[in-house]
């Protein structure tokens, strides 16, 4: 009965009830995230965006292009009759996306089928790498709306309908009706492009806007450079123009000491210059020939590093991404869910650590200078 009820629930807020996109585990939590889906978007006030079959293909091809920096990866997008039972699937056997024509014709429902056939494309590409040798490769099936999907669809929300408040997003599905709802620390995949965020608004905000909040939303990470200045114990910022003209925004973070006092002898490093964001962590500890690193969320279990490690003068390194703006996404998206960051460094003579505390660092006025920082966020060539 309970069951029957939530397939109602669904079928009223506009998901689908129907999924091919199922793993070898059950799906447990599908009803529970058609309900909180569609309680989102409404209490954000823009459950009904409207588009129709040529704009949501267009939509998917370019949220397709800016996770994966070319084209040929997205499914087909087709609009279906209604049959009574569902608004909309993702099929995974054909990688192919239906919506109910009309009423499936709607934003937040081809999001949340997008999602699907982004976690399972993240699925054959993992495949793809182990086949190729890397036996690091995650083996995990998402069943359908686990917490591969729950976490890829708030970072599409993120990219694409930044009118919902993420935070708030994520904490009321982790005590959802005292039910918590699994989700992943980080989504499966992290877009590189913006691609289809100027697309999105064309189709919802060119024409008269179907919300105007939504619209304003969607255009903030995009508006004008934003100039600011703050220092205090833990956070340091600037944003302005260099006398080059250029424009310039930095922030740094202290680690912290075990009785929680800052050190700025080491640091966390993010800026934007002439449109490439860079992320260093300035290290200073024991002296010895740097070996591995790895870093970890809370009490997360650590997590190996793909990072450049240089020593520079006794006991001081300079570390950084190979992937800035992936890892700097990573931080901003485990900031929702942990307060500090640690970073672990091996080397002949011995492991040390440093611990950051992240909490304040991606809610600063300047944040958007950070997040459009450069039009490509990774080394890529569009193919």
């Amino acid at each position: 009965m309970l069951r029957k009820l939530f397939s109602l629930v669904a079928l009223v807020l506009g998901f689908s009830v129907t999924s091919a996109v199922m793993g070898a585990q059950e799906d447990t939590q599908k009803y529970q995230v058609y309900d909180w889906g569609y309680q989102v978007w409404e209490d954000a006030g823009s459950a009904n965006i409207t588009v129709n079959i040529e704009q949501a293909e267009s939509i998917v091809s370019d949220i397709y292009f800016d996770y994966f920096v070319k084209r040929g990866h997205e499914p087909a997008v087709n609009d279906i009759p209604p049959d009574g039972r569902i608004l909309g699937l993702y099929w995974k056997a054909y990688h192919r996306i239906e919506l109910v024509d009309p009423k499936g014709l709607n934003l937040r429902i081809l999001l949340h089928e997008t999602a699907h056939a982004l976690v399972q494309s993240s699925k054959l590409e993992r495949e793809k790498k182990r086949e190729e040798g890397n036996g690091k490769e995650p083996v995990y099936v998402d069943p359908g709306h686990g917490r591969e999907f729950t976490s890829m669809l708030l970072d599409l929300w993120r990219r694409y309908a930044p009118f919902i408040d993420i935070l708030d997003a994520y904490h009321l599905a982790v005590d959802y009706e005292d039910v918590a709802i699994d989700i992943n620390l980080l989504p499966p995949l992290l877009p590189h492009l913006d691609s289809a965020v100027d697309t999105i608004y064309a189709i919802a905000c060119s024409e008269g806007a179907q919300n105007e909040e939504f619209c304003e939303a969607l255009q903030r990470p995009h508006s004008e450079f934003r100039y600011g200045t703050y220092s205090d114990r833990y956070l340091r910022y600037f944003s302005g123009e260099l006398n080059s003209g250029s424009l310039y925004t930095r922030l740094a973070i202290p680690a912290v000491t075990d009785d929680q006092r800052p050190d700025w002898r080491t640091q966390l490093h993010i800026s934007c210059f002439n449109d490439r964001l860079n992320l260093i962590i300035w290290l200073q500890g024991d002296s010895g020939q740097p070996l591995q690193a790895n870093y970890r969320f809370g009490d997360e279990p650590s997590r190996p590093m793909s990072w450049h490690i240089e020593p520079h003068g006794t006991g001081w390194y300079r570390v950084s991404p190979i992937s800035p703006w992936t890892f700097m996404a990573s931080v901003q998206w485990a900031s929702r869910a942990h307060d500090w960051f640690t970073i672990g460094i091996w080397t002949s003579e011995g492991p040390y650590e440093r611990t950051f505390w992240i909490e304040e660092l991606f809610h600063t006025e300047v944040q958007p200078n950070i997040t459009s920082c450069g039009p490509i966020r990774e080394r890529f060539t569009p193919g």
